[in-house]
């Protein structure tokens, strides 16, 4: 008769199958990590870009002539109002670019203005809104005094969130809990003469 004989072992089915689940579980987890990294580097990316973008508009607003910033602070005519940058640049044509287009929002990605350009998905939005400074702050001043004449500025930029890049992140009164927003104040003193 003929005898078989197995000198070495070999693996059971049972022991293969809990071997493909434990790598499949770990694949899983791999992937929801990345999965993660890439909504967080997405926001981060973001971030950075509507910093700029805001950062951007607070430096237009700080280099104003007192003349031009005296302009800004009449055409915003109704205090914490959101001023999208579009009615802004329009309001003060001496603000163009090089290239004689306004800077309008909004901005793609890479925060090219989309001037005379079709809308895309993400697109970052800017706005203005200005106060009195002693509404900010709640401290009273005299009308002669220059604290007074100081106007407290928010720029605002708004875009979506991951997963939501139709918004348009562009109301800054009622704030999309799907959108981000980034906040930067600017203080400047407005038409004080010094008397």
């Amino acid at each position: 008769m003929f005898k078989l004989s197995m000198t070495g072992k070999g693996y059971s089915l049972l022991e293969v199958m809990i071997a493909l689940v434990i790598f499949a579980s770990g694949m899983i987890s791999f992937l929801m990590y990345q999965a993660r990294a890439g909504t967080t580097l997405f926001e981060v990316e973001s971030s950075q870009m509507a910093y700029s973008l805001a950062m951007s508009l607070a430096e237009d607003i700080n280099a104003m002539t007192a003349e031009e910033f005296a302009s800004f602070d009449e055409a915003l005519e109704d205090n914490n109002v959101p001023y999208l940058d579009s009615y802004i640049y329009e309001s003060l044509k001496s603000l163009q670019r090089e290239d004689g287009y306004p800077s309008v929002s909004p901005f793609d990605s890479r925060g090219e203005s989309l001037f005379n350009k079709t809308a895309k998905q993400y697109m970052f939005y800017r706005a203005v809104m200005i106060a009195e400074y002693t509404e900010k702050t709640g401290l009273s001043y005299e009308s002669y005094e220059p604290h007074s004449y100081l106007r407290h500025i928010d720029v605002i930029v708004g875009w979506p969130r991951k997963g939501h890049g139709s918004l348009q992140c562009n109301n800054f009164v009622t704030m999309d809990s799907n959108c981000n927003y980034v906040n930067m104040p600017v203080v400047r003193y407005t038409a004080w003469t010094g008397e």
